[in-house]
């Protein structure tokens, strides 16, 4: 119930695209699942950890590893 309802949908349909891993990690700045670098502002959003990211190649939420 503490969870923003805009986010839960968001996850809800990630889920039903990539069912088995709908997170991926920052790593570096490439995406732990696509491999493909991302841009410095999507890198730093991550970072902050402050609004819900996606990768810009394959959709996944993007978390920081930290």
């Amino acid at each position: 119930s503490q969870l923003n309802q805009e986010y839960l949908t968001t996850y809800q349909k990630i889920v039903k695209k990539f069912p088995s891993n709908p997170v991926a990690v920052l790593k570096g700045d490439t995406c732990s699942i696509c491999h493909i670098s991302i841009s410095a502002i999507l890198k730093k959003d991550v970072k902050q950890g402050k609004k819900v990211c996606f990768c810009e190649n394959c959709g996944r939420i993007l978390v920081s590893s930290k």
